[in-house]
């Protein structure tokens, strides 16, 4: 004989064969019920219609076998669900409402029109658009993990791609919920034989454990889940998708859990078109112990955006330009004299400060939904604006001054020079509001005021007295890329981003090569400094500061001396 169904949805529709006369829509709560969206180990997901608010929602119903105690699990929730609705990041789903509902606990959420990330990434992706839509996911995690939450069950089916892009990290917290922090073995459903699909999610009377392929070694081992929990979970579902294949051998249990106990990753496949430096990422993310992995997402995060081919391309392809641009203005010049010599600097800033990223601030300022994210909407958004205007201005005039033979090419270098740097710093400040939550709000308003003054590049005489560039055309060119790196870095500082400024300033310094220019590495160290003294780790920060003074006075570079000096006096004279 069939066993009764935990499915609200199935006893709704049950009632209403019984009771005929009934004409009530099937509700869970307040919410009408539209159809079934999928099932999941935790639950039964339905779309549904919202007609308080007047809005189509995502409904998740807690099965009854993945709770032991429906009331105590449904505090649990209820503390999940606030802090995930405090959490309001771009990257993760939003909570409206938890609550109960003929013994079902019930979650509604944001509903996303789009597919889950497993399903987009069938679809022929590139390896960077793949990279790039993970990191956007990461960032999820990294807010969540802030505060306090662990996803413990992150897959690539938790995660969706909405119709206009948007990414966005499903059931945080749910999992943790139903067995807050149980100490459990694990074992397959009594219906799973131990040689079946690794995919089948594990599950014990009260506790959902989340898909083994996934699991990191301390939760096979039934261990708390922490967010290097989760960062292993990250790296397994990234992993698989770049290479079409698991990074543990999961012909069974057996052959996974001897995998994850030996550390043993597979290597990527032959010809994959995925560099190196993402494979050193994953495997260190993949590490059996967790304290071998990355001390937090945003390292990891950091690591993965980290493309040093990026400037060697943007070089490449300036210089190109440059090249077919003085061919064009050659032949230009003997058919029409007259012909502009300087191109309007705002395509300089396209995919830096545009309409598109212009809209992308706008959007995460107003997924926080506070009094405070409204007040940065009204002022950041106009401060970049002027900002990035005085910029191009500045750019057209150095431009023009040197055409007109007003200003020497070396002064024209040291200007736009100064104004590359600035636009880093801006590009990196950008990144930053679209990544921003309610906890970092403060600091990324603070970084839009912080901006570094546009006057200086235009200052004929502080550019001037400033220690040269190196004369070797190839070393310049990487101290500017690297100059440009730190202002990124100065902008992840500004908006209290610290871990991904150091991780910026940390590649700074692992180019030897570039270091030869002493200038440059005392830049770097200031700026390791100063990030470790904002992260409260003041020993560390004493020493970079007293590293930075030494290359500084040994070079002259006397802005670097006194900054650093000055900071290190302070840190001396804290109690």
């Amino acid at each position: 004989m069939p066993q009764p169904s935990d499915d609200p949805l199935d006893k709704a529709l049950v009632k209403r064969a019984l009771f005929p006369r009934r004409t009530t829509p099937v509700q869970i709560g307040r919410f009408q019920i539209l159809s079934l969206v999928g099932r999941g180990g935790m639950g039964v997901v339905y779309a549904a219609y919202d007609d308080l608010l007047d809005r189509k929602v995502a409904v998740k119903v807690l099965l009854g076998e993945a709770v032991r105690d429906l009331a105590l699990s449904r505090g649990r929730l209820m503390r999940e669900a606030q802090a995930m609705a405090r959490l309001q990041h771009p990257n993760i789903v939003t909570v409206h409402e938890v609550g109960q509902d003929d013994g079902q606990v019930f979650v509604a959420m944001e509903f996303v029109r789009g597919t889950t990330l497993d399903a987009w990434v069938r679809e022929d992706r590139p390896w960077r658009e793949i990279v790039a839509t993970f990191v956007r996911a990461g960032r999820g995690l990294e807010a969540a993990h802030r505060a306090g939450l662990i996803h413990r069950d992150f897959k690539p089916a938790n995660v969706m791609v909405s119709d206009d892009g948007a990414v966005k990290v499903l059931d945080f917290g749910l999992a943790r919920a139903a067995d807050d922090g149980a100490q459990v073995t694990v074992d397959l459903p009594r219906h799973v034989n131990q040689a079946d699909s690794h995919l089948t999610p594990l599950t014990r009377t009260g506790v959902v454990l989340g898909t083994p392929a996934y699991m990191s070694p301390e939760a096979h081992r039934g261990e708390p889940s922490t967010a290097a929990s989760d960062q292993f979970s990250f790296c397994v579902s990234l992993y698989q998708c770049l290479y079409e294949q698991p990074p543990f051998d999961t012909t069974s249990m057996a052959t996974l859990l001897a995998d994850l106990r030996r550390g043993k990753v597979a290597p990527p496949p032959a010809g994959t078109p995925v560099p190196a430096r993402v494979f050193r990422a994953l495997r260190r993310g993949l590490a059996s112990a967790p304290e071998e992995r990355f001390p937090s997402m945003a390292g990891l995060l950091a690591e993965l955006e980290h493309d040093p081919g990026a400037t060697r391309r943007r070089v490449a392809v300036l210089g190109l330009t440059a090249v077919v641009t003085a061919t064009a203005a050659f032949f230009a010049a003997a058919r029409e004299p007259a012909v502009q010599r300087c191109p309007d600097a705002q395509a300089e800033l396209v995919g830096v400060w545009d309409a598109t990223r212009a809209a992308a601030v706008r959007d995460a300022l107003k997924a926080i939904g506070t009094p405070a994210a409204e007040d940065a909407l009204a002022g950041v958004l106009p401060r970049i604006d002027r900002y990035a205007a005085s910029w191009v201005e500045m750019r057209n005039e150095a431009c023009v001054a040197h055409a007109e033979a007003r200003q020497s090419a070396p002064l024209f270098d040291l200007r736009t020079a100064c104004l590359d740097q600035r636009r880093a710093g801006l590009d990196a400040l950008v990144v930053a509001l679209t990544q921003v939550d309610a906890a970092g709000l403060g600091g990324a308003v603070q970084a839009a005021a912080a901006l570094p003054p546009l006057s200086r590049c235009a200052d004929v005489e502080a550019l001037t007295a400033d220690i040269p560039p190196p004369e070797d055309s190839h070393l310049r060119v990487a101290v500017q890329a690297h100059r440009e790196t730190l202002a990124r870095a100065q902008a992840r500082e500004d908006a209290g981003q610290y871990a991904l400024g150091e991780a910026l300033v940390e590649d700074v310094l692992k180019d030897s090569s570039a270091l030869a220019y002493e200038p440059l590495r005392a830049e770097a160290l200031l700026h390791r400094g100063s990030l470790a003294m904002e992260a409260g780790r003041h020993v560390a920060a004493e020493a970079a500061f007293g590293e930075a003074m030494l290359a500084a006075l040994g070079c002259g570079h006397a802005a670097v001396a006194a900054q650093s000096s000055s900071k290190l006096a302070y840190l001396r004279a804290l109690p």
